[in-house]
């Protein structure tokens, strides 16, 4: 699996992804997923779609989403902080598409182009003037192409988006599901049956995830010590985080970094 862990501590990445897979989260932040290759199955906001080669979807900030790949995919992966987008920002926060999913013909060659300078645009992030670029023109022309309405929650959608809201804010602290139900204004067995039935998994199995997660990324671009990185995931030894990153990656931390560093 690889994937992104909630409430990112930086403001941009970008990033080719191969058989991406991560259960349903969210995120403040905006995500772009463009497909080049493979097929990749995409829920976003109850939509759910399998996406082939050249088909591009946009998570809104704080919206559910879930990818699963078969194999054999492969994508460029953004996200970003919506005031990146200039004065886009206020429409990411408050609208949401009625399709998230554009297919190859509806994406604006501009869009493609700029997709792969993004990445070289992240290696000069210092000023952010190139990112915001980049990034205030590919929405401009992606949000030309979306139907967009007001965003609404309620209901049983409205309770796992604050549910996972807290957990994606509060992952690197200590946090039980009794604790997460609490911020979330229900009941700790309501929560559990989200989990089982609307997430797929255990709540322990989830928080485990967003912090394996953030251990990959913390990993692949700081030379931080695994010991420090381990208390700073929210693990509360170094042997359980040895433990639950075998379990997530097949292989060791100190593997894990080896095998990014030499791409």
């Amino acid at each position: 699996m690889h994937g992104f862990y909630q409430d990112l501590p930086y403001a941009f990445d970008c990033l080719v992804s191969r058989d991406l897979s991560f259960m349903l989260h969210l995120h403040r932040q905006a995500e772009l997923i463009c497909l080049t290759a493979g097929e990749l199955s995409v829920t976003i906001g109850g939509r759910e779609k399998t996406m082939t080669a050249g088909e591009l979807a946009v998570v809104f900030p704080n919206e559910l989403h879930s990818f699963s790949s078969a194999g054999g995919s492969e994508c460029i992966l953004v996200i970003f902080d919506p005031e990146l987008a200039g004065g886009l920002a206020g429409t990411l926060a408050r609208q949401r598409p009625a399709c998230p999913f554009l297919p190859a013909d509806r994406v604006h060659p501009d869009v493609s182009y700029l997709l792969r300078g993004l990445r070289e645009a992240d290696g000069q992030a210092g000023d952010g003037n190139l990112l915001r670029g980049y990034l205030t023109t590919i929405m401009s022309r992606l949000l030309g192409e979306l139907t967009l309405a007001d965003a609404r929650t309620g209901g049983e959608a409205g309770e796992l988006h604050r549910l996972l809201a807290h957990i994606g804010e509060h992952f690197r602290e200590p946090l039980t599901l009794e604790s997460a139900a609490r911020a979330a204004g229900i009941g700790k067995y309501r929560a559990s049956r989200l989990f089982s039935g609307r997430v797929g998994c255990r709540f322990n199995a989830y928080l485990n995830a967003l912090r394996i997660r953030y251990a990959c990324e913390l990993l692949r671009t700081t030379g931080r010590p695994v010991t420090e990185i381990a208390h700073l995931c929210g693990f509360e030894s170094q042997s359980t985080f040895y433990r639950a990153f075998g379990a997530e990656r097949g292989i060791s931390p100190g593997d894990y970094r080896e095998s990014a560093i030499r791409g």
